[in-house]
């Protein structure tokens, strides 16, 4: 996990992510991971893993760089592909989303709104089953 919050230190020292804003948000992303995965919560883990995925693609081309993009991506694929399969509660996932909006990482309004009605349908059903 070190050597991802150098690279990514690296890549902001570089240009290749455009603000310490962004640079600090995937550090703070990588961080509640590793500590995530210390505790064996890999159902949090999981769920913070897909969260950088989603802001990597929102914050491809304007934000960082295709390089960093590029990386960024394959480096957290790979921590995804490693972790045991498990799946992430609903309640788990909702947890994790007030996280992210409250630590600033989900921003936009509209996106939140919509995620958390996902959710709250994904939740409905899957107590249907």
């Amino acid at each position: 996990m070190r050597s991802l919050l150098q690279d990514v230190a690296a890549m902001g020292k570089l240009g290749w992510i455009t603000s310490k804003s962004i640079a600090n948000k995937y550090s703070d992303f990588f961080s509640v991971y590793g500590s995530q995965y210390l505790l064996n919560n890999f159902g949090a883990g999981q769920a913070t893993l897909s969260l950088v995925l989603v802001n990597l693609k929102a914050d491809s081309g304007r934000a960082l760089s295709a390089e960093a993009y590029r990386s960024l991506r394959s480096d957290t694929e790979q921590l995804l592909a490693e972790l045991p399969t498990v799946q992430a509660s609903m309640d788990t996932l909702i947890s994790v989303k007030h996280r992210s909006f409250n630590l600033g990482w989900l921003a936009d309004a509209n996106f939140v709104k919509e995620l958390d009605n996902g959710l709250d349908n994904a939740k409905k059903h899957s107590r249907t089953r």
